[in-house]
């Protein structure tokens, strides 16, 4: 008895019959022991604890049971998965699960050491805190193989379907005349180029332009909302400060100051030369140089400058004003089509043969499964085709890496749509193969204004075509993403489109009348309405006003499409690959029904809750339907099939970048 006393043993270290568990997590059993820490630890548990420090050079040692039962676990998975059915295919939500080996209710203080395997235990299986085959829970399991399947996007980008995709997208570019698309294709920035990409995006990073100008000048949550900037009283000019075009200016040109010093550090020859010389004229030209890249880059990709793109536009809003400066800041955004009418090669584009040989040469194969003669044939004909558009267009105006230059945007561009197209195409997908516009083809998509947080009232059949409009606009919109965004800048860069600062419920926003985009988008919605034969819900496209305030929250609404429906995609994509390779998984997915039954209520719930008219500026029209599916995402972690979402590698929404 002293010797128990003087060595107790550590609590659930031990389980059972001889079962060593976890010290850490205590709820996993231990697969190495640690010869420094003495102490037992499951596989994630020991690379956590022993990732860094001292604690990385301890020593550790497998234990010999543990090693045993993983060796047999892996045979176990080796062996064709049984026939039988699940027991139950209830909602582990609402599942205990209990087992009972002792008649006895209360046994003797003798028999205690073996009450452990014998005495009721209950465990509640939820989303939270799976159960492998054996009732040992699975929620510190080391989920890094799992993780592993993630792709870098999210999409799970399988050969058949990706080639039909491709093939799709082919189709639907070859209708729009390549001239008209090149239009808007920006060309991809040099080396010269991103290294002013990367002061712009400095600078930026550093300047608190907004914060002085919009925020404190309007003393922002101390005065009535909902008036005009210039016509609040009590302003920083009435209490004797600067006007606001006298703050603007002074605000301005620190920015400018700030680009080129850090210039001068980047290139100290160039900067210093550009600071040494006395020409207005060249500084001009540096800052509308270096601004037009910032805005190229945006375009080409709309993922990245999220923290600074809204900066550089509120900045450029302002300086376009006129009287505000001496110079204009704002020159066209470098596209292909300014280039090749420069250099007047145009005939690239327009004609029939070079455009031929231009729609070979930007073929993208990335995601393509080719077999290796088909690849090398692919790549002789791109070879070739480049080559016979160097042969042709090469002149003093045109370099060779010009060509290449202009070849690689266009192949961006179509990359891009493809990419940004794919979740899309595949929520499409699963809307019809799953359900029908008719009632009793599939699960019911039927909702109720007021049940489950729902706005709206749709039966199955009118809630399938709503959602199915829905996507065919998002997924018109995404094949004309490139040139909605050179719209948005048309509208917010317009030195005769004036904007007001206004409360909107969201904060301060520039309230700024939308005339390009709101064109585009009307053409854009009228073509899908054709196509649909048929619109269920409202037509309205909420611009300049309170739900949308201006062009940039515009375009930055629907750049989240593929963030919302990609990890969507990845998750029921992914079900089957995880059942495969592990049993455990298998036994946690029958608890919901089974990976079928897993993949019709996720969908389900989406097509449901994700546009049913939910969320601040929620209904039937074209914007509420976005914000619904926002609203959607923000309840993910509340939703039964949560914790599928983690297995499948879901990490957020919001992407990585």
């Amino acid at each position: 008895q002293d010797q128990n006393k003087m060595n107790p043993v550590p609590p659930q270290s031990h389980v059972g019959d001889g079962l060593q568990m976890c010290v850490e997590c205590e709820d996993t059993e231990a697969l190495y022991e640690c010869k420094e820490c003495k102490d037992v630890y499951c596989a994630l548990c020991y690379m956590w604890l022993h990732s860094k420090g001292n604690r990385a050079k301890h020593t550790k040692t497998e234990i010999p049971a543990a090693k045993a039962k993983v060796l047999a676990a892996q045979q176990a998975k080796q062996q064709p998965p049984s026939k039988t059915p699940p027991p139950s295919t209830s909602r582990p939500a609402n599942t205990t699960t209990s087992t009972s080996s002792s008649s006895s209710s209360s046994p003797s203080p003798s028999s205690s050491s073996s009450t452990a395997a014998t005495t009721t235990t209950s465990v509640h299986v939820t989303p939270t805190n799976p159960i492998n085959a054996t009732g040992v829970s699975i929620a510190k399991r080391d989920l890094e193989e799992y993780y592993s399947l993630r792709k870098k996007n999210d999409l799970k980008l399988d050969d058949e379907n990706m080639e039909k995709l491709r093939q799709d997208v082919l189709a639907d570019l070859e209708v729009i005349p390549l001239v008209d698309r090149c239009r808007y294709i920006p060309l991809r920035l040099n080396e010269e180029e991103r290294q002013l990409l990367n002061i712009l995006n400095g600078a930026l990073e550093v300047s608190e332009y907004t914060d002085n100008v919009d925020v404190s000048d309007s003393d922002y949550g101390g005065r009535y909302y909902g008036f005009s900037m210039w016509s609040q009283p009590y302003s920083r000019h009435e209490r004797g400060g600067p006007t606001r075009s006298e703050l603007i200016i002074k605000e301005l040109t620190e920015v400018f100051n700030l680009l080129m010093g850090l210039y001068q550090s980047a290139d100290y020859r160039l900067g210093g030369q550009l600071l040494k010389t006395d020409d207005k004229e060249h500084h001009d030209q540096f800052l509308q140089r270096i601004f037009e890249v910032g805005r190229r880059y945006k375009i080409m990709n709309p993922d990245k400058m999220r923290g600074t793109y809204g900066k550089l536009m509120y900045i450029l809003q302002d300086a376009v004003k006129p009287g505000r400066l001496d110079f204009q800041p704002i020159i066209p955004v470098q596209t292909v089509y300014r280039t090749l009418e420069a250099a007047g090669c145009l005939d690239m584009l327009t004609d029939p043969e070079s455009s031929r040989l231009v729609l070979v040469a930007t073929r993208d194969l990335s995601h393509v499964h080719l077999s290796a003669s088909q690849k090398q044939q692919e790549s002789v004909q791109k070879s070739s085709a480049i080559k016979a558009l160097i042969t042709r267009f090469q002149s003093d105006a045109l370099s060779e890496n010009d060509i290449h230059r202009i070849i690689s945007s266009i192949a961006d561009n179509t990359t891009f749509i493809t990419l940004e197209r794919w979740p899309v195409d595949r929520m499409l997908k699963h809307l019809t193969t799953y359900f029908g516009p008719n009632k009793g083809q599939g699960p019911s998509l039927s909702i109720m204004a007021g049940r489950d947080g729902s706005k709206l009232s749709h039966d199955h059949s009118t809630q399938f075509t709503f959602v199915l409009q829905s996507l065919m606009l998002w997924r018109e919109v995404m094949n004309n993403m490139f040139r909605l965004w050179v719209m948005t800048e048309e509208d917010l860069l317009s030195s005769t489109n004036n904007y007001i600062l206004r409360d909107t419920g969201q904060g301060l926003n520039r309230l700024q009348a939308c005339p390009h985009v709101s064109q585009a988008m009307h053409s854009i919605l009228s073509k899908v309405q054709r196509q649909a034969k048929g619109w269920v819900g409202l037509s309205v496209v909420h611009l300049g006003d309170r739900d949308v305030p201006n062009a940039l929250m515009f375009i930055d609404k629907y750049t989240q499409v593929s963030r919302i429906l990609a990890p969507l995609v990845g998750c029921v994509a992914r079900l089957d690959e995880l059942e495969e390779t592990d049993v455990d998984l298998k036994t946690y997915f029958d608890k919901f029904g089974g990976v079928e039954q897993l993949k019709l209520d996720v969908l389900q719930d989406y097509f449901k809750h994700g546009f049913d008219g939910s969320g601040s500026d929620g209904g039937s029209c074209i914007d509420g339907r976005l914000t619904s599916s926002w609203n959607w995402c923000s309840k993910i972690e509340k939703k039964f099939y949560y914790y599928i979402f983690l297995l499948s590698g879901f990490k957020g929404f919001d992407g990585r970048f």
